[in-house]
C-alpha cells in the first residue's frame, strides 16, 4: 500500500493532490484508512501485517476493522459517518455515543463527590469539565448535544442544590443560586452562580461551533513573510480556549499585553486579569478597569505600585510600562 501526493498546478496556484486508491488519518498510534471498496480495504491488512511484524507491532483486533462510511465509525471520540438527506449524502463528524457516555459519568461523580460542600467548589470542579469537553467537541456537528448535556447537567445541580438544603424551599433555592449571565453571552436567568464570589457555571451551549481549518500545506511558521497568517491561527486558538471575558480583554487589547507590548497568545505564560483602579481602593470587575496581562509583567508592576499604596498617574504608568518592555526584550522577565 502506498499513498503519495502529486504537485499539481492550477493557474498561478499550486496544490498537492493524492491520486491513489488510499487515504490515511494518523494521530499518535490510531490511524483510519479509507478507500473505496471492500477489496480495496482489506489489501492493507496483508501489507500492514508484515510492516508491524518487522517492527514488534501488531494491529489491536478490538479496534481494528473494516466499516462502510454509511454505517459509521469511531475515531478518537467522534463518530465519523455519512448520512443520506433530502439533497444527496452528507458526511458528519458528531462526537460519539462512548464520549457523550463518559462526559455524563465524570460529571455525575463530580456532583456526587461534591455533596457536602457548597456551591463554589462544585463550579470550580465542573467548569474545567464543561469547558475542556466543549472545546474539544466544538468542531464538530455538536450544538444539539451541547443543549442536552446543558439539560444534564442541571438536572444533576438540581439534585445537588436540593440534597444541600432539604429545609429549604425551592423558591429560596432559586433565588439564592440562580443569576442572570454576568458575562452578557447569553439572556439565560437561570445561570448557577455562588451567592459568595459571583462565580458562575459555564454552558456548553455558550461555546460556538468554529470548523477546523487546516494550514495550508506548504505554509510554514518559521516563513517571516507568513507571520500574520499564523497570529491569526493563535487568536483564533486563544479564542477557542479562554472563557468569554478572557476573549472579550484579548480583542479590546489586539491579542498584546497592555504592559510589555508583547503577544498573549503565544507565550508559554499565564495570564491574569489586572484592575487599572484597584479593587482595595474602589475599583470594580468592569471590563473597562480591567487587563489581561503576563503573570510576570503583574508581578513586576505591583512591586513598583503596590495595590495600598499611591495609585499612579497615567504618565507613570506609560514610563513604567517602557520598563517592562525593555525587561521582556532583554529575557528579564
Amino acid at each position: 500500500m502506498g499513498i503519495n501526493y502529486t504537485l499539481v498546478h492550477h493557474g498561478k496556484k499550486t496544490s498537492y493532490e493524492n491520486h491513489t486508491p488510499y487515504t490515511m488519518c494518523i494521530y499518535a498510534d490510531d490511524f483510519v484508512i479509507l478507500c473505496e471498496t471492500k477489496q480495496e480495504a482489506e489489501n492493507p491488512y496483508t501489507t500492514l501485517g508484515s510492516y508491524l511484524r518487522d517492527r514488534g507491532l501488531t494491529l489491536s483486533e478490538e479496534k481494528t476493522k473494516i466499516t462502510h462510511i454509511s454505517d459509521g465509525f469511531d475515531f478518537l471520540g467522534f463518530n465519523i459517518r455519512r448520512y443520506t438527506t433530502h439533497t444527496g449524502a452528507k458526511l458528519l463528524i458528531k462526537p460519539s455515543k462512548s464520549s457523550i457516555r463518559s462526559f455524563k459519568t465524570k460529571v455525575a461523580d463530580i456532583v456526587e463527590s461534591s455533596y457536602g460542600n457548597n456551591v463554589q467548589t462544585l463550579i470550580n470542579r465542573l467548569n474545567p469539565v464543561i469547558i475542556g469537553t466543549a472545546n474539544y467537541w466544538c468542531r464538530t456537528v455538536a450544538k444539539e448535544i451541547f443543549s442536552a448535556m446543558d439539560n444534564y447537567i442541571w438536572k444533576k445541580i438540581y439534585r445537588f442544590l436540593i440534597h444541600s438544603h432539604p429545609k429549604k424551599g425551592w423558591k429560596w433555592i432559586k433565588a439564592q443560586y440562580f443569576k442572570p449571565d454576568k458575562t452578557g453571552q447569553s439572556r439565560n436567568k437561570w445561570i448557577l452562580t455562588d451567592p459568595n464570589t459571583g462565580n458562575q457555571l459555564k454552558k456548553m451551549a455558550w461555546t460556538p461551533i468554529v470548523r477546523h481549518q487546516q494550514i495550508k500545506y506548504n505554509y510554514s511558521p518559521y516563513d517571516v513573510t507568513l507571520k500574520e497568517y499564523f497570529a491569526k491561527r493563535d487568536q483564533r486558538e486563544f479564542d477557542l480556549n479562554n472563557v468569554a471575558y478572557r476573549q472579550k480583554l484579548a480583542k479590546k487589547q489586539n491579542y498584546v499585553c497592555p504592559m510589555c507590548r508583547m503577544s498573549i497568545v503565544n507565550f508559554k505564560e499565564d495570564l491574569e486579569p489586572h484592575h487599572k483602579h484597584p479593587v482595595i481602593q474602589g475599583g470594580t470587575g468592569a471590563y473597562k478597569n480591567l487587563q489581561l496581562v503576563h503573570s510576570s509583567c503583574h508581578i513586576d508592576y505591583h512591586k513598583a505600585f503596590p495595590t495600598k499604596g499611591e495609585i499612579p498617574m497615567p504618565a507613570q504608568i506609560a514610563q513604567y510600562y517602557k520598563v517592562i518592555k525593555g525587561k521582556r526584550l532583554a529575557g528579564v522577565l
